[in-house]
């Protein structure tokens, strides 16, 4: 039996991470034990495990939907890009060194290895495993080097569901194009199409449905509606452009600086989910003066980033508004940013070794070889949140900084002026203390509701509209009820 299935796409950002959390919900729901799984993951976007290794943010929320403790095994290969030609390599949870251009190609033998050895050991654990592609299957350049989409599906026999975004348009051509360049053999392992993220009554597309299935002799599972308010972690960045910015805010108001390398911009996704406060994401300089609050959020490339916001005029933009009373906050690459400097002499993030800070905060960061991962509790004047860290940087404070949160191992993070700064990432998932944070940083009063569980808000959402009977037969699993 093959208790297991591939959730491939026809392309990036088409929903596969959403529509896999969403299955293994319901399995879950059933009674059915599965394990989420992707060999390997591009994105800076990460957590760390309890037990102190990083993997990408997807495969930990994919997890909690299982109601499972994230392990490394679920996402084994993990590549954080640091420029247009660098990307940080981290296996089984530890950074496994750099990547430069095509290297990673030579090490594909290596990879594949270590992946599907984590595959094996997840389906010894759990039996089921629920498998996420990268990218879009159709990527035939690179198929005898694929171990994450068809590849994958190849070696370990499983059965494909490829999923499809209406909402982006041509969702025809997306799965005829994308089942017409693949081989014979690995369009045979495709066994159902889930269409994705459809506005409107889904019953509308049945003729497309119909049309679909004759052309493909392929069932469609579902055709699953585009859910408002997801309060699903993204795993990368592709999809920020639908949330930048460039009006005029009309209320309480943030502003988050994109940089060019940010990372684990998760952080800002709770935000979004305040009434009554807007959240732009801002590339272009302009003025800030219609926010309250300023965020410089996680980067992979602190010292590149620097210059990107002394270069574009971000810098005087940022000046004239603490200048005015604005609040800032500075998260892991963004904290270290507003410090007096930052020095990598190892170049473990860039070539630049040496990056004049913001001047903002007393502290110097000096970038190490050995990265700091770990989850924490924090405490903020008896406001708790748990974190976690994911940092090469260390910086030290000088003797009149002033720290704000206090964790097990000791003070942490630095205050200024309307000022704050802090390594740990996921503290605002946390309503209770985003809501401490914005009433202290801009006097914006909230106070959290009782929230329903996303995963749970997801499946009422779209399982009406799966067909998840359908779907445990493709999968090859004994359902208990």
């Amino acid at each position: 039996m093959n208790q297991g299935v591939a959730i491939l796409g026809t392309g990036s950002d088409v929903g596969k991470s959403a529509v896999c959390s969403a299955i293994l919900r319901i399995l879950n729901d059933r009674g059915i034990v599965a394990a989420p799984y992707k060999a390997q993951n591009m994105s800076n976007n990460s957590a760390v495990t309890s037990a102190g290794f990083e993997i990408g943010r997807a495969q930990y929320t994919q997890a909690l939907a299982a109601r499972l403790e994230p392990t490394a095994l679920m996402n084994p290969v993990l590549i954080k890009p640091q420029g247009d030609q660098s990307s940080q390599l981290v296996v089984m949870g530890q950074p496994d060194g750099t990547l430069q251009g095509a290297q990673f190609f030579k090490r594909y033998a290596y990879l594949s290895k270590v992946a599907w050895a984590a595959y094996d050991q997840l389906k010894l654990e759990y039996g089921c495993v629920v498998a996420e592609g990268a990218g879009s299957l159709a990527e035939v350049n690179l198929r005898d080097r694929d171990f994450a989409n068809l590849g994958l599906a190849q070696e370990k026999k499983l059965p494909v569901i490829l999923v499809a975004d209406i909402d982006r348009g041509g969702v025809f051509a997306q799965i005829v194009g994308s089942l017409e360049v693949i081989s014979p053999e690995d369009r045979a392992l495709v066994k159902g199409i889930v269409i994705n993220r459809f506005r409107g009554n889904p019953t509308l597309f049945e003729s497309g449905v119909q049309w679909i299935e004759e052309r493909t002799d392929l069932p469609v599972l579902g055709v699953l509606p585009f859910v408002e308010g997801l309060r699903l972690p993204a795993e990368d960045s592709y999809g920020l452009g639908m949330q930048t910015r460039t009006g005029v805010p009309k209320g309480p108001a943030v502003a988050v600086i994109q940089f060019p390398h940010i990372s684990n911009f998760t952080d800002i996704e709770p935000f979004f989910q305040v009434p009554g406060l807007e959240t732009h994401f801002l590339t272009v300089p302009q003025s800030l003066e219609d926010y309250q609050l300023v965020i410089l959020p996680g980067s992979k490339s602190v010292i590149s980033d620097l210059e990107w916001l002394r270069k574009t005029g971000w810098v005087s933009q940022i000046d004239a508004f603490r200048t005015s009373g604005g609040s800032l906050l500075g998260i892991c690459g963004g904290y270290q940013m507003l410090g007096q400097q930052i020095n990598d002499p190892l170049e473990v993030e860039s070539e630049l070794t040496v990056g004049l800070g913001l001047g903002i905060l007393p502290m110097t960061t000096e970038m190490r070889a050995k990265k700091n991962l770990s989850r924490q509790t924090v405490d903020w004047h008896g406001q708790t949140a748990e974190g976690y860290e994911i940092h090469h940087g260390e910086s030290r404070l000088d003797e009149y900084a002033t720290t704000w949160l206090e964790t097990e191992y000791g003070p942490e993070g630095c205050i200024g002026e309307r000022v704050w700064g802090s390594y740990f990432h996921g503290l605002f998932d946390q309503p209770e203390f985003l809501a401490k944070f914005l009433y202290e940083s801009m006097y914006f009063f909230w106070t959290p509701e009782i929230q329903e569980d996303p995963f749970d808000h997801f499946v009422a959402a779209v399982k009406p509209f799966l067909d998840v009977e359908r779907l445990l037969q493709i999968m090859e699993v004994d359902d208990p009820k």
